[in-house]
Parts: structure tokens; C-alpha cells; sequence
């Protein structure tokens, strides 16, 4: 399938994070962490909004049915269990990363509400029900705090324990997974972990 650019967000810096052009894996991570805070902060924006349109609400659309999937695949197909190999004990790497999947399947809970309330306001220029704003809502802190735990704990760690062909497994899945040139492993594309 080939790589799908969700739009940018605007006036926010931050979009589309293609690994075809940025080799390290976990800047990859990094950045499209800085594109979802930006989301947030649209999401933010779209719930005080009195009407919205397929333009306001397309790039949030664009992230969380592309991007975002994209992204959980690769910090917990390639990612994690990396770390779980290369960090000693002492690092306690075990618990962080099952309180990272946790944060993972919450996310995914909320995509189909969320999504489908995006889908209905921006059909019919509307806004959100009370119900969906405070949906949206839950969805901004709950992401908001996973990404301080990945960010503080998880790259960090990455950068010191993994090795660099770690990185260039990583990163060749990462493009395989989004159809990118140099998505290989040893001969094809790869979907997730040998």
C-alpha cells in the first residue's frame, strides 16, 4: 500500500512524518509525537467550534485513521520488543512498556467514536453533541500523558540501549509498513518482528 500523507495541521508546524526521508527511526517517533500533539491541540479547537467543516476536521480525520495506526504498529511491533531485548533489568523496561500497550488499546477504544462523530459534523457542517466534546476531551489528556511517558522514559532509553542495526530494522519497517523505498530487511518488505 503506498504511503498515505495525512494533511498538516495549520499554522502548527507540525504534519505528515515520512521515515523515507528521515533514517533515524526514533526522530521518526519523535516528530510524529510533536504531529499528534498538534492534533490534540486541533482537537482542542474543534470542539469550541460553533460549525465545522470536511477542511477542519480532514487532517484529524487523515492522522487518526492513517498516521496514527501507522505509528502504534511501529513502536509496538518494532520497537518494544527491541527494548524488551536490549535493556538490562535495571532499566525496568517491562512495566513501562506494558503501561505503554495499555495506553495503546485505550487509544484504539476511542478512534471508532471519534471518528464517526468527525465524520457526522464535518458532513453536515455541524458541531459536536456534549457527549462527543467530552469524549474528544478524555481522548487530548489521555493521549497528552501517554506521549510524556514515551517521551521521558521510552526514547530515551531507545537512543542509549539500541544498537545501530536495531535502528536500521526499525526504520526499514517503518517504510515497508507505509509502502516507502527502502522498507527491506534482508530481501522484501517487511510487515513486523522475525
Amino acid at each position: 500500500m503506498p504511503y498515505r500523507r495525512a494533511g498538516g495541521i495549520r499554522g502548527a508546524g507540525f504534519g505528515p512524518v515520512d521515515p523515507g526521508q528521515i533514517t533515524d527511526p526514533l526522530e521518526v517517533i519523535l516528530q510524529t509525537h510533536h504531529w499528534q500533539r498538534a492534533i490534540c491541540v486541533e482537537i482542542e479547537r474543534l470542539v469550541q467550534a460553533p460549525a465545522l467543516t470536511q477542511a477542519d476536521c480532514q487532517p484529524v480525520l487523515e492522522f487518526l485513521t492513517t498516521a496514527f495506526t501507522d505509528h502504534i504498529a511501529d513502536e509496538e511491533e518494532d520497537l518494544f520488543p527491541l527494548m524488551r531485548k536490549r535493556c538490562p533489568p535495571q532499566d525496568e523496561i517491562e512495566s513501562t512498556l506494558d503501561a505503554v500497550r495499555l495506553d495503546h488499546r485505550v487509544s484504539r477504544g476511542f478512534l471508532p467514536t471519534i471518528v464517526k462523530a468527525l465524520e457526522r459534523v464535518q458532513e453536515v457542517n455541524a458541531s459536536f453533541t456534549r457527549l462527543e466534546k467530552q469524549l474528544l476531551s478524555q481522548f487530548v489528556v489521555h493521549e497528552r500523558r501517554h506521549l510524556i511517558l514515551v517521551n521521558a522514559i521510552v526514547l530515551p532509553l531507545a537512543r542509549v540501549r539500541l544498537s545501530e542495526a536495531d535502528k536500521r530494522k526499525i526504520h526499514a519497517h517503518m517504510c515497508a509498513r507505509r509502502g516507502l523505498a527502502g522498507g527491506t530487511a534482508g530481501g522484501g518488505p517487511v510487515r513486523g518482528m522475525p
